[in-house]
């Protein structure tokens, strides 16, 4: 049976995202024990549909949405940041997941987001999906010019704030990245490696000939769309 979303709306400091729950019996939706965080460009909540099948099959609800400046109010980016978007996850799992058995997964930006969790919940699972972490200067400034000066200064990712909750995390951890991906270089896959030993269970999981945009090229790759929904799911389960 495919997911079936329960669409609604979250007041975030006056901001409108969209927001879904997805679970495999609509009727009997508890609170989501897994958040999905979009990346930038045009990411979406919408991109869960790429590997969450499995997941609903073996019982797990979840949780999506959109940030501001992102699907119906993409106009409005440039009037986000990164302080903006861990602020809204912030609200949105405390507000709706069950965050006494929470997994966290973020996408491209959202992985930066979804590691900036770790200071505020006790994460049990993190996914991250072609990750991108950031300089810390980059953290309160607007998506505009001046973050793309500061992003696209070289190996500036090495002076990212992310990876220190990393270092305590004793959940699973899970890394998606495409072996063509060239927007996330290899290095900030190795930080991440190097930074989470104390992970109970830890996969990178590579995925040949796929490039950034990972969700979108699942969908146009069953074996592998089947690959990493079975793993995310296992990724996903209790300890």
């Amino acid at each position: 049976m495919p997911p079936s979303p329960r669409q609604f709306i979250i007041d975030i400091n006056g901001q409108p995202p969209d927001a879904m729950v997805l679970a495999k019996d609509p009727a009997s939706i508890r609170k989501p024990d897994f958040v999905y965080l979009h990346g930038a460009g045009m990411g979406t909540m919408d991109r869960i549909f790429s590997f969450c099948d499995e997941l609903v099959d073996s019982g797990h609800s979840i949780l999506a949405f959109n940030h501001s400046g992102a699907g119906r109010d993409a106009a409005n980016l440039h009037q986000s940041s990164l302080r903006q978007r861990v602020e809204e996850a912030r609200f949105v799992i405390g507000q709706y997941a069950d965050t006494s058995n929470l997994t966290v997964c973020g996408s491209s930006m959202g992985g930066y987001v979804a590691l900036k969790m770790l200071e505020l919940f006790p994460v049990k699972n993190l996914i991250l999906f072609c990750p991108g972490i950031f300089d810390a200067a980059a953290f309160s400034v607007p998506f505009d010019d001046r973050f793309s000066q500061i992003i696209r200064q070289p190996e500036s990712w090495r002076r990212t704030d992310a990876l220190q909750p990393l270092e305590q995390f004793t959940g699973k951890l899970l890394v998606v990245i495409g072996e063509e991906d060239a927007v996330i270089p290899p290095g900030v896959i190795e930080l991440i490696d190097q930074h989470s030993p104390k992970a109970s269970r830890k996969q990178i999981l590579r995925l040949p000939g796929c490039p950034h945009k990972i969700q979108d090229w699942l969908l146009s790759h069953p074996e592998e769309q089947r690959l990493v929904g079975e793993t995310v799911a296992q990724f996903s389960g209790m300890p």
